[in-house]
């Protein structure tokens, strides 16, 4: 019980870090990307602790963190799609018309939805998340006393870790929603296999590539689409024609 303690607490501690640096540099993507993992770490933790866990208690705490993601979920979207339109016009041959201008008007969202996370709303939600996490302690949650966590631990890896593979063969690739769904929760079993697996004793390093490989393999399938969608959605709402024009074009590449 007490490494279970210290693996919860010290995801604690990636998050207060993450967040230092976030609010240190917000216009630096990876750190807004870090804290969001962080974020989803500790989820996945949770969720394995789950059928272990007084249900009201699991909901508090989960609550308390995928409010805290979703205020930087259209920031990290943005990022996502900067990076992907950075790599696709790298691959013109010749100075392209438009571009300038619609990098220009995505860089401006970008530090528009920036701005939202470090409003006083934000900020409090951050603040209070993170005070509720700092007391968390395994008599707070009321985890059913086991003797045999590491057994407990180990089965539930594998029990989620057969489920992904199952719902990988049934999975429809043109179902981009199925397809999403799906790689978040083969990140949920690489992030809890990371930091719970050294609980028990058995090697997961498999479990956590395999996770990796659905998570990056699925990725690739929605990537692209998400992207062109949402250039194309923002094509429609701006007025200014060479941001249109340049929006649709990098939506074809």
């Amino acid at each position: 019980m007490d490494k279970l303690k210290q693996a919860l607490q010290a995801q604690v501690t990636v998050i207060e870090e993450n967040y230092r640096h976030y609010l240190n540099n917000p216009f630096e993507a990876s750190h807004a990307h870090a804290l969001r993992v962080s974020l989803r770490t500790m989820r996945a933790l949770l969720n394995l602790l789950k059928k272990s866990m007084d249900a009201d208690v699991y909901e508090s705490y989960n609550q308390q963190l995928r409010e805290s993601a979703a205020l930087l979920g259209p920031l990290r979207e943005l990022d996502v799609l900067l990076e992907w339109c950075a790599e696709s016009a790298v691959k013109e041959e010749k100075l392209t018309k438009y571009y300038y201008e619609t990098f220009a008007y995505l860089h401006t969202l970008r530090r528009r939805e920036m701005k939202k996370t470090l409003n006083k709303t934000s900020r409090k939600q951050f603040k209070q998340m993170i005070a509720i996490l700092e007391a968390i302690n395994t008599d707070q949650l009321k985890l059913k006393d086991r003797k045999d966590w590491p057994r407990y631990t180990k089965r539930r890896l594998n029990t989620k870790m057969t489920q992904l593979q199952d719902q990988l063969h049934d999975l429809n690739h043109e179902d981009y929603e199925g397809v999403h769904t799906l790689r978040k929760k083969a990140k949920k079993v690489r992030y809890a296999a990371s930091l719970f697996g050294p609980l028990t004793d058995k090697n997961f390093s498999k479990v956590i590539h395999q996770a990796k490989d659905i998570q990056n393999e699925l990725g690739a399938l929605t990537d692209s689409h998400v992207n062109q969608q949402l250039l194309i959605e923002l094509a429609a709402q701006v007025d200014d024609k060479a941001v249109k024009s340049g929006l649709l074009a990098l939506s074809k590449l």
